[in-house]
């Protein structure tokens, strides 16, 4: 039977956790070990943060089977029936075995009932863990305003996590508007109670130059306090700087050294770094096999980079068999948590039907979601689809809505296709002599584009719509002469 020392050994755990103004600060470490004595005292919820811990790897080797190992015991421990009786953690740690389905099926209404519960009684993880949950972009009723206000709620009792949380939305301006400064102050709120997350995005705001000067070196100093307290985000990050040399020196050697350390503890991004590395062999000598290694574990956690990765050594035979389908089922795999370059590959496949059953329709699905990110070459290709009437009905004028926007996403041919296609469809001269002028002006300013230049200079030597200027057609040839060279 639990007793009381059970529940002030996982409060203490709490202030390891989670900060709550505990003078000594965030130690992971240590916030473990208190929910395991917990848990020998038969406190339930104990066991459900042991698991938290452990499925997500913080200050323990991440590990999704001993994370349900840890659940079952909570339910063991009749966490439910605990639950059910008012005490508020317990209602957190079920919520969060019905979020997993851990032990549980997986329902998120029921998750959501059980957090708001433990929120009617002023709960700060529930409260944070509800705002947490507004700002997934899955969920249907996601919703950053409200998202925010549950991580004040939760910030207001010292709750480290919810204070750094608010940090993130004032970078980014979710659900507030966007301010660096204001971000700055609360991750550095987050950091008097030593919160590594704190650490590593105070890093990223100085690496950046978000709010503050450009310095690397001192991004480079935040990533190391989190290394130092053995933080597999901030290691990975030490590694980045050493991989790209932002801030220090550039080494891939040192780069791959502080990669395996983050690796060691199944972190998954550096896990996928050192797949890269290898693959590529880049530090190290090239070995495809020990790459697909690294992406493979990385791929347990559903990373979906390692997964996109593996698709593409599967679709060009990079060190195993080619095979188009497994390449798909990996493409798959990222392309349904919106990896857009997995969503681009497995469109093409469907499009060229390269080892699957061709479809225009699923070509122009998958397509349209990584169009949707704003990604230029997708939204090229869906002008591409909607010119040739593949996988949808034929609109040039809906074909030139997609170059359009592809154009302005950074793909320096859309203009110039726009240009050639008012050029082919326009029947009034006049009115095809502007709108080829704007395209091909257009692909000049923005992307100094030769090809655009040196139809330009062709329009006004010859007077194609207008009437001829030399000194215009001279202008535009000189500055395609000084561009790239073109057919």
């Amino acid at each position: 039977m639990e007793n009381n020392n059970g529940v002030r050994k996982f409060r203490e755990g709490l202030d390891y956790l989670y900060g709550f103004g505990n003078p000594n600060g965030i130690n992971h470490k240590a916030a473990f070990r208190c929910f395991q004595e917990s848990q020998a005292m038969r406190y339930a919820p104990s066991a459900v943060f042991c698991a938290k811990m452990v499925k997500d790897g913080i200050g323990i080797c991440q590990s999704t089977y001993q994370a349900k190992q840890f659940a079952q015991e909570a339910l063991k421990l009749n966490i439910e029936e605990k639950a059910n009786s008012g005490d508020s953690y317990s209602q957190v740690g079920l919520g969060f075995l019905y979020e997993w389905g851990f032990g549980v099926e997986k329902d998120h209404s029921i998750s959501k009932l059980w957090f708001e519960e433990a929120a009617k009684q002023n709960n700060p993880v529930a409260q944070n863990t509800l705002g947490y949950l507004l700002c997934e972009d899955d969920r249907p009723e996601k919703n950053y305003v409200l998202g925010v206000e549950w991580f004040f709620k939760a910030a207001e009792q010292k709750y480290a996590t919810a204070e750094c949380n608010i940090g993130v939305m004032y970078e980014r301006g979710y659900g507030v508007k966007q301010d660096y400064y204001e971000a700055i102050k609360w991750y550095k709120k987050a950091i008097e109670q030593k919160d590594p997350d704190a650490y590593c995005n105070l890093g990223i705001m100085y690496e950046h130059g978000f709010g503050v000067d450009l310095n690397p070196q001192e991004a480079a100093k935040w990533y190391l306090k989190a290394a130092e307290i053995d933080y597999a985000r901030g290691i990975c990050n030490l590694g980045y700087i050493h991989e790209s040399g932002s801030g220090v020196p550039k080494n891939v050697n040192e780069a791959i050294k502080w990669y395996q350390r983050a690796a060691d503890q199944n972190y998954a991004r550096a896990q996928c770094n050192l797949g890269y590395l290898y693959s590529n062999g880049l530090g190290v000598p090239k070995d495809r096999s020990e790459g697909r290694k690294w992406y493979l574990k990385a791929s347990e956690q559903n990373y979906a980079r390692a997964e996109y990765c593996l698709g593409l050594m599967y679709e060009n035979g990079n060190g195993v068999d080619q095979d188009y389908f497994e390449a798909r089922d990996w493409y798959l795999k990222a392309a349904e948590q919106n990896h857009k370059n997995a969503q681009i590959n497995i469109a093409i496949l469907y499009w060229n039907g390269s080892g699957v059953e061709q479809s225009y329709v699923l070509a122009q699905k998958w397509m349209l979601k990584a169009a949707n990110q704003n990604d230029p070459t997708a939204q090229f290709n869906m002008g591409l689809l909607y010119l040739h009437g593949l996988g949808v009905e034929r609109s040039v004028e809906e074909a030139k809505n997609w170059f359009s926007k592809a154009g302005e996403s950074g793909h320096q041919d859309a203009f110039l296709k726009i240009a050639k296609l008012e050029q082919e469809s326009t029947t009034n001269q006049t009115e095809k002599a502007v709108k080829v002028l704007k395209w091909l002006q257009k692909a000049s300013e923005k992307y100094n584009h030769p090809q655009a230049q040196y139809e330009l200079g062709y329009i006004h030597q010859f007077g194609v719509g207008v009437k001829p200027n030399e000194d215009e057609a001279k202008k535009w040839y000189f500055a395609c002469l000084q561009g790239q060279t073109f057919e």
